[in-house]
């Protein structure tokens, strides 16, 4: 095969497994940031999290390593793209749920601020690892699964067989010697 058909053959390849890219969005009015849009955390997926008050958030995370995962990968996105200083709507944490325990008491991790004074944070985010228990009504990171639309794959195909169409067009046209010279 020629080197032009293996380049386009790698690129439909590589076009056809890539899933849509959604950067990460800070949503942040004025010194308040109430949430993060697209977040990706670590192998889970990708998530649209929300700093809010609530006495039952909607997702909490089977495994308390994965809630440590999702708390860290808030800090680092706050710490990259956030403005400081900033609260979390409202508040210097939030926790990441991964149990409810008792009377609407949530184990967790918190994302909360690395330095005093602590509202407004500063200059950046960590976490605490520790089992945190946190009561109801209080500040949670609501996480909200966003769905990644797969590429169209006929689109792909069609627009596949007509590039392979284009170049053995140009080969015959080579072998003739028909191609047009500027």
């Amino acid at each position: 095969m020629r080197k032009s058909l293996w380049i386009i053959l790698s690129v439909l390849f590589v076009t056809v497994g890539a899933p849509n890219a959604h950067a990460q969005i800070i949503m942040q009015s004025g010194e308040t940031v109430t949430g993060i849009d697209n977040l990706t955390i670590g192998t889970l997926g990708t998530y649209d999290v929300t700093f809010v008050v609530t006495d039952s958030p909607t997702i909490t995370f089977t495994d308390y390593a994965d809630t440590t995962t999702a708390a860290d990968d808030i800090a680092s996105a706050l710490n990259s793209d956030a403005t400081f200083p900033n609260t979390l709507n409202g508040e210097t944490y939030s926790l990441v749920p991964y149990g409810l325990i008792g009377n609407n008491d949530y184990a967790g991790s918190i994302v909360t601020c690395n330095t005093q004074p602590v509202n407004p944070c500063p200059v950046g985010y960590g976490v605490d690892f520790g089992e945190a228990l946190v009561g109801a009504s209080d500040d949670f990171s609501e996480f909200t699964p966003v769905v990644t639309p797969e590429p169209r794959t006929s689109v792909l195909i069609v627009s596949g067989i007509g590039l392979i169409a284009f170049t053995l067009l140009i080969q015959k046209r080579r072998a003739r010697g028909l191609l047009q010279r500027t």
